[in-house]
């Protein structure tokens, strides 16, 4: 019976996911254009020219991955634009990531965090809040959303309310899946990007809308910042647990946002072992509060070696840890990408994902499974896995702790293997 239940609960949800939302949002579309009309006086369209940008806002509203390989596309649009005032909105979840960072003149966040099934009704209405407090004193000549996929967090409009004279998006028609969940919001923009043929990662995909406003693109790294101070309390946790400067630090991500990307984490703790026992090493344990049991059942399985601070550190922390280890070993999540902007060797564990839109950013040491339900053996029809068609997530399941410990074993040895199935 409770499972009868939960069929019909996820019913429903994807009814109203895929029903009821776009229904309601095209609704909301057409009255952000009447408000447009009557009251937001929003500037004349004029022919584009990227010289003429003085005031440009930038909206990223998504998770901490998204915004770590936003940070090319925010330094390559300080080159091209020097001499601009460049204004950044983050949710607040990934504030403390970017509040550092030397490309933007202000930041702020918007407080898109509210539950799933109230987006379409509460979300835009308070970008319009937002946007009426914070930036239409902005004057903003040129405002971006550089996300690809559907829009979730009403970024939309908040790049509309903002009263920019020229708003550029990824066109709502660059997928079918877009199409069908974000319906109608291509006429909240005054210029559209469509896509490039093939897969492309997403870093790309956000430098690829600089090139089309006539921007240079110099280099593609992604990278981060963290102040003195960060470091100095870093330094400091590191001595109360125990970790002296000379230690082999090795990182642990055992979470992930949802199920279907996080390998087991008992077999992270067996990996753990392993490498205590052959490296004599320190194993630190990242993630945020949810994955602070997880990081507890690694722990004492493998003795005083390993520190637990997953759910501890804030972000800039996490990054001064993350830049402190010799090998970071991850699921297919927001600290995965920080490895690879700080430097750090990363094995990356994907299952349900694609590695190449969201691999981390030039790291080839990606462990993955190669069957045929993967987005990446369908065409790339999907970028993720939304359901799995198995009992359980066999892409993960199939990937044995011998696998990744050996490829651990190849890195810390400097033969760096690169090779992408189990």
């Amino acid at each position: 019976m409770s499972f009868v239940r939960r069929k019909i609960r996820e019913e429903l949800l994807w009814f109203g996911i895929f029903v009821i939302s776009p229904i309601i949002l095209r609704a909301q579309v057409q009255l952000a254009r009447l408000l447009a009309r009557f009251w937001l006086h929003i500037p004349v369209i004029e022919p584009f020219d990227l010289s003429r940008t003085q005031r440009i806002l930038v909206v990223r509203l998504d998770a901490i991955g998204d915004v770590v390989m936003t940070t090319p596309f925010l330094r390559e649009l300080r080159r091209n634009l020097p001499d601009a005032r460049i204004t950044l909105v983050v949710n607040p979840n990934t504030y403390d990531l970017v509040r550092t960072c030397p490309y933007v003149d202000e930041i702020f966040s918007f407080d898109c965090l509210v539950p799933y099934r109230w987006n379409a009704l509460l979300l835009p209405w308070r970008a319009l809040k937002m946007a009426r407090a914070h930036l239409w004193q902005q004057q903003f000549d040129l405002a971006l959303l550089p996300r690809r996929e559907f829009d979730i967090w009403a970024a939309s409009f908040l790049v509309f309310f903002s009263r920019a004279r020229w708003r550029v998006a990824y066109s709502e028609f660059v997928s079918s899946r877009k199409h069908r969940q974000s319906p109608g919001l291509d006429c909240l923009f005054t210029h559209l990007v469509s896509d490039q043929p093939g897969s492309m990662h997403e870093v790309d995909h956000n430098l690829n809308m600089l090139r089309s406003l006539g921007a240079t693109i110099h280099q593609n790294h992604t990278e981060l910042w963290t102040s003195p101070e960060c470091d100095a309390e870093v330094h400091q946790l590191f001595r109360s647990n125990g970790v002296e400067d000379g230690d082999l630090l090795i990182g642990l991500c055992p979470g992930a946002s949802n199920t279907l990307k996080q390998w087991p984490s008992e077999r992270f703790s067996e990996v753990a072992t392993r490498l205590i026992h052959h490296y004599n090493c320190k194993i630190v344990v990242l993630g945020g509060p949810a994955d602070s049991f997880m990081g507890s059942t690694i722990a004492p399985a493998s003795g005083r070696s390993v520190v637990n601070l997953a759910g501890v550190t804030s972000l800039q922390q996490t990054v001064a840890i993350i830049r402190r280890c010799q090998l970071f070993i991850t699921n297919d999540t927001g600290p995965m990408h920080i490895a690879a902007a700080v430097g750090t060797r990363v094995i990356a564990i994907f299952g349900s994902s694609c590695e190449h839109r969201f691999g981390p950013w030039k790291v080839e040491n990606v462990i993955s499974t190669n069957l045929a339900c993967r987005p990446c053996n369908r065409g790339h029809v999907l970028d993720r896995c939304e359901r799995c068609i198995y009992d359980e997530p066999r892409c993960l399941l199939d990937l044995s702790v011998d696998t990744v410990f050996r490829r651990a074993d190849q890195v810390l040895n400097g033969s760096l293997s690169t090779t992408s199935s189990a």
